[in-house]
């Protein structure tokens, strides 16, 4: 009962809401239907055929004469927009593949040549003009490879020199990586010709790709570390006591093909102290006429191997060279016919060295191993010896060197102990042949007016300079003044 009394007995449970709202809120719907009913009028004023359902094809009737042919024609027709939207398609993809290789090609030559640009700026800062050290040089110090001298040479430029009353010396540099035995026989071949003196710097080592590299390269080699430095000095000693009683000093110059060590030798020549012999910063490059790469930029000049364009005809050069026996004994291989079965050799020779088996014959590629081949070579991984050719009939032309010069050249020969002795690990080739360098535009400038008149129009230009500096300085002291 008490429960019951508890209840509203007015109120109705879970009754439904009540649909009254009031006439604010029922005017405003209204409002906007009546809003809405006009806008989509006025769009179909504005777009009478924007809503209308588009009429459904009822396809060909029955009673249609040649229906089916029709069909055929329909198909084939949508096939042929198929396709064609298919090949455009296709023909935008390849359009799309040529601009973007375009564009690789094209940011890989600026970036080559702005490498080229960088390695000239890079070689016009480490080397000076030839024709400048030429002028300026009294003795003329020629870097010749040790294991080619002859390809090292330049014949024209030794009798230019010759004919100008300068002191050509052939600096035999790299003594140490040849034998002594053919150390010695190239020293007495060449000193039928010229004065030559050996020379090398123990403390470099080849690395890797067959860069020679120093534990330190901003400081000049140590005397104790440079072999026929003596020599040298004893040479350039007697070539300034010949002047008799002039008190000029010498200047020396150092040219050479590249990689020969023109600047080993400046670096090692900055230890030693050499009264009244002046040393000219920079050596001078000898660049050959060829633009193509050749046997002596593979055996002296440490090239990249896969830039040669025809490394089997360069590895059939090269063993037209290279001694048969001494050959074969290196790289413990049977003999051959040709260059292809030589590579053959070659190519299961360094697999067998790597421990992996050749798995076909079809695998042998004449061209990639023909450029490992170059690349070892390269790398100074091969070593190798030229022997001299027959003896000269031309007189010595020691006559330009004072007899000082002369003894101390015959006496010090210290640096051919520094070669090595064991034969067996060499491979023996027979002499090159020296590139071609132009030299007539060189030749103008090596006559003593012109360098004197090159050194006036500088001293001129120096002037010019100082007076345009004092001129612009009184101007700025004149405006301050009326300041």
């Amino acid at each position: 009962c008490e429960a019951a009394a508890m209840v509203n007995p007015t109120k109705v449970l879970k009754a439904r809401k009540s649909k009254r709202q009031p006439l604010r809120l029922k005017h405003k719907i209204e409002r906007k239907v009546r809003e809405h009913h006009r806008k989509q009028r006025r769009d179909a004023k504005r777009n009478p055929n924007q809503n209308r359902r588009k009429k459904k094809d009822p396809g060909i009737p029955n009673s249609w004469p040649f229906k089916q042919q029709l069909l055929l024609e329909q198909q084939a027709q949508r096939e042929a927009q198929l396709e064609a939207h298919t090949a455009a398609r296709e023909a935008r993809k390849r359009e799309r593949a040529a601009q973007r290789q375009a564009a690789a090609e094209l940011q890989a030559a600026t970036r080559d040549s702005a490498k080229e640009r960088r390695i000239a700026k890079r070689k016009a800062v480490s080397f000076a003009p030839l024709q400048d050290v030429l002028a300026e040089a009294d003795v003329v110090l020629i870097v010749l490879d040790a294991r080619d001298p002859v390809a090292s040479r330049c014949v024209p430029l030794e009798q230019a020199l010759l004919d100008c009353g300068k002191v050509p010396l052939l600096l035999l540099n790299k003594c140490d990586l040849i034998p002594q035995t053919s150390l010695l026989r190239w020293l007495a071949f060449l000193r039928e010709q010229l004065p030559s003196i050996p020379f090398c710097t123990v403390g470099e080592v080849t690395t890797a790709n067959g860069k020679a590299s120093a534990t330190n390269t901003t400081k000049p080699a140590p005397a104790a570390s440079v072999c026929g430095l003596e020599a040298l000095q004893g040479v350039l000693r007697g070539c300034v006591a010949s002047k008799e009683g002039k008190e000029e000093d010498i200047v020396v110059g150092v040219v050479g093909f590249d990689s020969a060590g023109k600047r080993s030798l400046i670096k090692a020549a900055k230890s030693v102290s050499w009264p009244n012999i002046k040393w000219l910063s920079l050596p001078a490059r000898l660049q050959p006429l060829s633009a193509t790469m050749g046997i002596n930029d593979v055996l002296l000049r440490r090239c990249v191997a896969e830039h040669v364009a025809q490394p089997e005809l360069v590895v059939e050069q090269l063993l037209e060279r290279c001694e048969r026996r001494s050959l074969l004994r290196h790289f413990r291989i049977a003999a051959f016919e040709d260059t292809t079965e030589f590579l053959r050799h070659f190519a299961a020779r360094s697999m067998h060295m790597v421990g992996t088996a050749t798995s076909s014959v079809d695998s042998f590629d004449a061209r990639l191993t023909a450029v490992s081949f170059l690349k070892c070579l390269c790398h100074g991984q091969i070593p190798f010896s030229c022997t001299p050719p027959t003896a000269s009939t031309e007189k010595p032309k020691h006559s330009l060197l004072p007899l000082s010069a002369r003894d101390k050249m015959a006496v010090e020969d210290n640096s051919a102990t520094t070669a090595s002795s064991e034969q067996s690990e060499f491979v023996e080739m027979s002499a090159g042949a020296a590139d071609e360098i132009d030299l007539s535009m060189e030749e103008e400038g090596w006559d003593t007016q012109d360098a004197e008149q090159a050194g006036a129009q500088e001293a001129n230009a120096d002037d010019r300079e100082g007076d345009e500096r004092e001129g612009s300085n009184e101007e700025g002291e004149e405006e301050g003044s009326d300041e």
